[in-house]
């Protein structure tokens, strides 16, 4: 049997044992028009995809548990019978399946504290992904956000322009909910050096995981503190800045970077609490859009099943 089928048939092995070293998986909640919806068309690729990490609680034979995701404490409830893209790896080696949320639990974790948790049905079968195209596989494809990192040079620079990011946020998302296009200000900057492009690869508990690879990598090398500027749209009018820290870096076989940037909020605290709810409002607008079209949509049904 070739060593890659052999990996992908033995996917629930490797799935306890990313459980095993308490490890994380990812999951992204496809919406009507993006490329990760089941029976979706070439022009549907254009909306991005949200993914989350969270960590892997149990393995069983039916069914699996993951911690309920959150952001800076907030934690993010998803709903029943909400579908979700699940990917997992071990090494350098990636699989994906689609599933479904089966319920939410308290999971103890010792004698001493619980954690919220979510019920996923488990696969039948999962497909590797493919080694360029990395959150791709046959049947589904998930596209990655755009991500602007540029080394933040005056930390105090950042404060105007977190309030430019939130003041034109609600604007346009106050514009949207009435009928009409607001006034858009316009960007404004905090002192910075060039900026590299990079991808958003998922949202953590505290911070995000970016990846980067060719030329735009090396800035990574030599500075710790960025202007992140993620593009969420259309799940947000405008795109979300936010101050990161430089955590840590993995590099792949394929001289890529894997980024983790921790969120930094110490210079202007009252901005957490916007990148908190908006983040939050976007994750549980997506599951309202899924929700609501999914009785228009048998076939979505019958496709993740």
């Amino acid at each position: 049997m070739p060593a890659s089928r052999s990996r992908t048939e033995n996917w629930r092995r490797t799935l306890q044992q990313v459980c095993e070293r308490n490890g994380g998986i990812e999951i992204a909640i496809p919406r009507p028009g993006d490329a990760a919806w089941p029976n979706a068309s070439e022009q549907d690729d254009a909306a991005v995809n949200l993914i989350w990490r969270v960590r892997l609680l149990a393995v069983g034979n039916d069914e699996l548990v993951i911690e309920t995701p959150s952001t800076l404490g907030e934690r993010i409830d998803l709903r029943d019978g909400l579908h979700l893209i699940v990917v997992f790896s071990l090494g350098q080696n990636r699989w994906m399946f689609r599933t479904r949320t089966l319920g939410r639990l308290r999971w103890k974790l010792n004698h001493h504290h619980a954690v919220g948790a979510v019920r996923l049905r488990a696969p039948e079968r999962v497909e590797r992904c493919q080694r360029r195209q990395f959150y791709r596989v046959s049947t589904v494809g998930l596209m990655l956000p755009r991500a602007d990192a540029a080394p933040l040079l005056n930390t105090s620079s950042a404060i105007a322009a977190e309030k430019a990011v939130q003041t034109r946020i609600e604007i346009l998302r106050e514009g949207a909910v009435a009928g009409y296009v607001g006034f858009e200000p316009p960007i404004l900057l905090p002192e910075v050096g060039p900026a590299a492009r990079a991808l958003l690869v998922n949202v953590g508990g505290g911070g995000a995981g970016l990846m980067a690879e060719g030329d735009a990598a090396g800035v990574f090398d030599q500075h710790r503190l960025f202007w992140v500027t993620l593009h969420l749209m259309p799940h947000l009018p405008a795109p979300l800045s936010v101050v990161c820290r430089l955590a840590h870096v993995r590099i792949d076989s394929e001289q890529r970077r894997y980024l983790g940037m921790s969120f930094e909020f110490g210079h202007h605290p009252d901005y957490k609490q916007f990148v908190v709810d908006t983040l939050c409002h976007t994750v549980n607008e997506i599951q309202r859009q899924q929700l609501r079209r999914r009785t228009d949509e048998p076939g979505a049904d019958q496709a993740s099943a």
